[in-house]
């Protein structure tokens, strides 16, 4: 695929980067985004995991999260501000794709 004209997604993510870098989980990943993107699997490419600490919801502690940064293939300028709105309105979609796949909420 020619990422020349990719459309760039982060995702935050509750688990560690250890956890992100199972093979399942990173093609189940790549496998919700191609799937909502209604691209190829070849067409979405993980540029960076990267760590971070975030507050706990439930407890008054730090939790440990990813922001995993996703790059989408498009054809040209067009296609990739497409494929923009379609993955900002199917953002629902998407973290519901990646929980699936990932046994994870983002």
């Amino acid at each position: 695929s020619d990422f020349s004209n990719a459309v760039e997604v982060t995702t935050e993510l509750a688990m560690t980067a250890a956890q992100f870098q199972a093979p399942a989980v990173k093609l189940g990943f790549r496998k919700a985004f191609a799937e909502v993107a209604g691209v190829a699997l070849g067409a979405v490419k993980i540029l960076s995991v990267s760590e971070k600490e975030v507050p706990d919801a439930t407890r008054r502690l730090l939790a440990t999260a990813i922001d995993v940064v996703t790059q989408v293939a498009a054809a040209d300028a067009a296609a990739a501000a497409e494929l923009s709105t379609k993955l900002e309105t199917g953002k629902a979609t998407l973290e519901t794709a990646v929980e699936a796949a990932t046994g994870v909420a983002p």
